[in-house]
């Protein structure tokens, strides 16, 4: 396991709110448990515990809009995504990292509206 850290854009803009999680890709070789974080108003984040599993992971983002509950629509409407909803399935977001061990493991993902 490894610590790991990093920053979120949307656009060249924090996204300022969030989840990322780095799934091991097995295909590659990379087994053990996913691990996720929080992204933070200034689109950082920090994955939870003791970090990744070291070696290669599939990476998806999950962005929502809050909303209040409406007592008028009592049945749950599905929140909507504030990304293009490929970023929040790992197999189709295109985003992969390389955590490695005994390094500063910092990434940098910049997703785009229209991708």
């Amino acid at each position: 396991m490894a610590p790991v850290k990093g920053v979120v854009t949307l656009d060249g803009k924090p996204l300022t709110t969030g989840t990322i999680q780095f799934t091991p890709d097995k295909d590659r070789g990379t087994t053990g448990r996913m691990a996720l974080g929080g992204i933070k108003e200034d689109g950082t984040f920090e994955l939870m515990g003791d970090g990744a599993q070291v070696g290669h992971h599939l990476v998806s983002i999950e962005c929502y809009e809050s909303s209040a509950f409406d007592p008028n629509q009592p049945v749950n409407q599905a929140p909507k995504s504030l990304i293009p909803l490929k970023y929040t399935d790992p197999k189709k977001s295109e985003i992969t990292a390389q955590v490695q061990a005994g390094e500063e493991n910092h990434f940098t993902f910049e997703l785009k509206s229209k991708p």
